[in-house]
């Protein structure tokens, strides 16, 4: 991405299609939004979009880190395969560079880069066999109070069983990942899932469920004894924080919840978005 005055509509900027052709249509208050229009601080900023947007359209935003460089104009990266031409998606590209620059910053850190494993970036680690691993996350729109949800179940084999997403109304941060804990315990109970680990990046909620820190007069209080109840239950569930790196998978989803018309969606299938950021986290 250069300027980022491309169409934000009418090109096929990311490289999955026009998005005026992947939504009813577009506002007419949009029609000259370009890329730029959409960023901010680094990342996209949706909240004053007037065309609905799917939940797999805001995905496809969420895949893509927005870098603006205001020197050279936005254009396509790509690659020479023998006699052929690869073109590399906007995606895919961005995503490569984002992981080679973390790890370079990384290995230039303070503490200088001692071994492999320094230089290595924290993955996301499988469960046990026999034991299954949800990750979830809440997302909050400060500018509508929408709360979203999302998150993902996968197996010692680092496969998908389920992933799960949804709107959580009005509210604020720690409601949206404590409702995000909720569903993930409720769907694997469902699902006849009795030995998990939940993960969660939400230092405050967890601790709040495992430390009881949550005053009398907190709005909180319900959600908290709702999941409470389901962790009583006769199974096993231990509950982990984790950092933001390695929950990208469940980000997605709880960013793409908040726009979602149904309380939940659950997803067989990972979407092709999400997909990406799965491999990522294959050790394999």
């Amino acid at each position: 991405m250069g300027k980022g005055d491309t169409s934000v509509w009418y090109t096929d900027w990311s490289g999955c299609g026009r998005l005026c052709d992947a939504v009813p249509f577009v506002h007419i208050s949009d029609t000259l939004l370009t890329l730029k229009d959409l960023v901010s601080n680094m990342g996209w900023c949706l909240d004053g979009v007037r065309t609905w947007i799917s939940p797999e359209v805001y995905l496809l935003f969420q895949s893509v880190s927005p870098h603006l460089n205001p020197v050279m104009a936005d254009h396509w990266v790509w690659q020479s395969t023998g006699n052929d031409a690869k073109k590399w998606s906007i995606q895919s590209v961005l995503r490569n560079i984002d992981l080679a620059h973390d790890d370079f910053l990384r290995y230039l850190g303070p503490q200088g880069c001692t071994s492999l494993d320094d230089f290595r970036r924290p993955l996301w680690v499988p469960p046990p066999a026999g034991c299954f691993k949800i990750n979830v996350d809440g997302s909050f729109y400060p500018n509508s109070l929408h709360m979203g949800f999302g998150g993902v179940i996968r197996d010692s084999d680092c496969k998908w069983v389920l992933g799960f997403n949804g709107f959580a109304g009005l509210g604020d941060i720690l409601s949206a990942e404590l409702f995000a804990i909720l569903h993930g315990l409720t769907i694997a109970w469902d699902k006849g899932l009795f030995k998990v680990i939940l993960e969660s990046d939400s230092l405050e909620a967890i601790e709040i469920l495992q430390l009881g820190l949550l005053d009398s007069s907190s709005p909180h209080l319900g959600v908290v004894f709702r999941i409470k109840e389901v962790l009583s239950r006769q199974w096993n569930v231990k509950l982990l924080h984790i950092s933001r790196e390695i929950n990208k998978p469940a980000d997605a989803l709880a960013k793409a919840g908040a726009f979602c018309a149904d309380p939940l969606v659950l997803l067989s299938e990972p979407p092709p978005e999400v997909d990406s950021l799965i491999l990522l986290d294959d050790p394999g």
